[in-house]
């Protein structure tokens, strides 16, 4: 299992890039402030749909209903964090 806190300087995208080497399970995202709803569409429509089993969102105040929506594309999503969403 690999996790990843993502970092301040660290986008979506590159979270995404890494998928093709590295299987994903978790993925936090908590206080990512600007992080927004096109953000989890991106992961959404990436390959990180096929082995994302949790997600933190704590602290994420930018995203709306629309991500939980988006979420359900994650096949194997068993948890997601929302904390002060």
């Amino acid at each position: 299992m690999f996790s990843h806190v993502i970092k301040s300087r660290e986008t979506i995208s590159d979270i995404s890039k890494w998928h093709q080497f590295i299987l994903y399970l978790e993925l936090t995202l908590s206080h990512c402030e600007n992080l927004t709803d096109q953000g989890i569409e991106y992961i959404s429509k990436s390959e990180l749909t096929e082995s994302l089993e949790t997600i933190d969102l704590d602290n994420c105040p930018l995203l709306t209903d629309l991500t939980i929506s988006l979420l359900t594309k994650c096949k194997k999503l068993a948890s997601v964090g929302l904390g002060m969403v």
